[in-house]
């Protein structure tokens, strides 16, 4: 066996994130995150029902050999963000509620 199944988990506490445009906000907190997953080891047998039966749903591309990932120059949420977003400023007024 080259691996072994595991089943991991982690939650963590951060500054809000600057996609949330909340730093120059003076609204006061964190924000909190939880994570947990788990090794597939064999087949698509593997994965929970519902989860295959959203995937099935949402995302039925899911199951075909990747056409994306790190040697295709693919961005994480938040380089993607950084580089599309201008950063806030502190004369940043937040848009009214439509």
């Amino acid at each position: 066996m080259t691996s072994a199944r595991y089943h991991a988990g982690f939650m963590r506490q951060a500054p809000w994130w600057p996609w949330m445009r909340m730093g120059q906000s003076g609204v006061p907190g964190v924000l909190m995150g939880r994570m947990h997953s788990y090794k597939i080891t064999g087949g698509v047998e593997d994965v929970p029902k519902v989860v295959l039966k959203r995937v099935e749903r949402d995302r039925p591309d899911l199951f075909g050999e990747p056409t994306d990932g790190p040697d295709e120059g693919v961005l994480g949420t938040l380089e993607y963000y950084a580089a599309t977003v201008p950063p806030e400023t502190p004369g940043y007024v937040r848009p009214a509620k439509r």
